[in-house]
């Protein structure tokens, strides 16, 4: 089995790499439900998430028109979207992610996550999961600038210079074929798809090095 001994560091994408991003939509959609009295919908929405969040551009109006609530005043909409980007709940990183993440800290490697969408919802995401004390650096790629999240270069760019390594000293490791690697390897970074989420069923891509199930398999190549 081939051996990195020439990488430094390892990125994380956020959602459905670290953690189950459905348990996160899950506890939005029940407290929505109970809160305006809508316990009838709480399975309807979660049925309506799963179709259509791998390719939706706005997870909530697809939501709530799939279960005709959607109105004029998108009163529902901003409801869940506040409750998206603040509401507190306590949700667990998959396990093996959390054992990587401290094997990785045991052997000195650097460790970083990068994740596209709503920057305050992501840090909420974060803070949620409990992940900031566990790695070194976390990057919210919008910040980077209009048009420069995943997959463009410049988010990993700066998750590369935060790190303070090069590209080809990371190992990039997310689980969306769409956004997640093409980025990495504009940089010179070596690419792991992770398959799980609601994005399994696509294609690979040229830009995927190597394809796990577990974060397990990976402790191999070192």
């Amino acid at each position: 089995m081939k051996k990195y001994i020439d990488k430094k560091g390892f990125v994380f994408d956020l959602d459905y790499t670290l953690y189950d991003e459905y348990l996160y939509f899950t506890a939005v959609f029940d407290y929505f439900c109970r809160s305006e009295n809508l316990q009838e919908f709480f399975e309807l929405m979660r049925k309506e998430f799963l179709r259509s969040r791998h390719l939706s551009k706005d997870i909530f109006r697809d939501v709530l028109n799939g279960c005709g609530l959607n109105n004029e005043t998108n009163e529902y909409h901003d409801v869940l979207f506040n409750l998206y980007t603040s509401i507190d709940v306590t949700i667990l990183p998959y396990k093996d992610a959390v054992e990587f993440i401290t094997w990785c800290k045991k052997h000195g490697y650097k460790t970083g996550i990068l994740t596209n969408g709503v920057v305050a919802a992501q840090q909420n995401k974060v803070n949620c999961l409990n992940l900031e004390p566990m790695v070194d650096n976390i990057v919210y790629a919008r910040q980077a600038g209009n048009g420069r999240e995943k997959p463009h270069k410049k988010s990993f760019e700066v998750m590369a210079a935060k790190m303070q390594l090069s590209g080809p000293e990371l190992i990039f490791v997310g689980d969306n074929p769409r956004t997640d690697f093409s980025g990495a390897k504009a940089i010179g970074g070596h690419t792991i798809r992770l398959l799980r989420g609601v994005h399994i069923e696509q294609l690979d891509n040229d830009f995927i090095d190597k394809v796990i199930e577990d974060f397990g398999e990976m402790k191999l190549w070192f």
